[in-house]
């Protein structure tokens, strides 16, 4: 009897963390489609609804780098057209590369332990810088 709680309870509780992790997930690709869309069009490098391809599996190993790219892109050319400093762009930029690296090292054993705790980190840091980004172009 004691097991089978254990066992639901344990069922509960990865259910409960799939579904957190699929609302931040969530939240951060909303984060990144408003910071492109936050451009002007002509200033946009990529459509901003194409950030919710990161959801495909296998491809997003690819499209996440894709995704870093175009918003630097389209910040660079937006703070370029406003005469804002690019400091802030380059630097996020930089973060989100780092973001991308950590994410692909993950698959492998051993060094995978220490790579998601910087991926966290790094997660953490470009969708805040993106979300500063985006608020100073309002």
């Amino acid at each position: 009897m004691e097991m089978e709680f254990l066992g639901g309870a344990l069922a509960g509780f990865a259910f409960l963390f799939l579904i957190g992790f699929i609302v931040v997930a969530i939240l951060f690709i909303l984060n990144l489609q408003k910071t492109i869309a936050a451009c002007s069009k002509e200033n946009q490098a990529m459509p901003p609804s194409n950030v919710w391809l990161i959801l495909i599996p296998l491809f997003n190993i690819y499209w996440q780098f894709h995704v870093v790219f175009k918003i630097r892109d389209s910040l660079t050319k937006e703070y370029n057209s406003r005469e804002l400093s690019l400091d802030e762009v380059n630097s996020s930029y930089q973060v989100g590369l780092w973001m991308c690296i950590t994410s692909c090292l993950s698959i492998i054993p051993i060094i995978n332990l220490f790579s998601w705790i910087a991926y966290l980190i790094l997660y953490i840091m470009y969708w805040v810088k993106t979300a500063s980004m985006r608020g100073k172009l309002a």
